[in-house]
């Protein structure tokens, strides 16, 4: 954990860990994805194994769409490739919400291992204004 907190790694997926009282929010920035637990760990827990189980459904999806409409697929894609045909980031307040707490040298930083077959980030950084990352 790092009170020095860098804004941007090419290869890092920014995650914003807030709490709203009882509960704790982990929202993705550069993907428009969020997963809410007890504690900071069970939040990013269930953010990474959702994470992993949405960009399957959804590669899936793509996949149905697309041999629906009697498109024809263009050799084998990666997962991220049919995600980023409806790849979203996260809403204009999350970034606001993390800038903000940025300006105010307000997060620590806890990076660890991104392990989501075709995705194009190496690691996860996990942003809170808390030590308890």
């Amino acid at each position: 954990m790092s009170t020095d907190v860098p804004i941007r790694d090419a290869g890092a997926l920014r995650v914003l860990v807030v709490t709203d009282g009882s509960a704790w929010l982990a929202h993705g920035l550069e993907v428009h994805y969020a997963a809410q637990g007890s504690s900071v760990a069970e939040a990013i827990e269930r953010f990474e194994s959702g994470l992993r189980e949405a960009i399957a459904l959804r590669v899936q999806h793509q996949k149905e769409l697309i041999r629906g409409a009697g498109g024809r697929l263009p050799g084998d894609p990666t997962p991220w490739q049919w995600t980023w045909i409806a790849h979203e980031v996260s809403p204009l307040n999350v970034w606001k919400e993390f800038f903000k707490r940025l300006a105010h040298k307000e997060l620590c930083c806890q990076v660890r291992p991104l392990a989501v077959d075709g995705l194009p980030f190496d690691s996860v950084w996990y942003f809170s204004s808390t030590a308890r990352l």
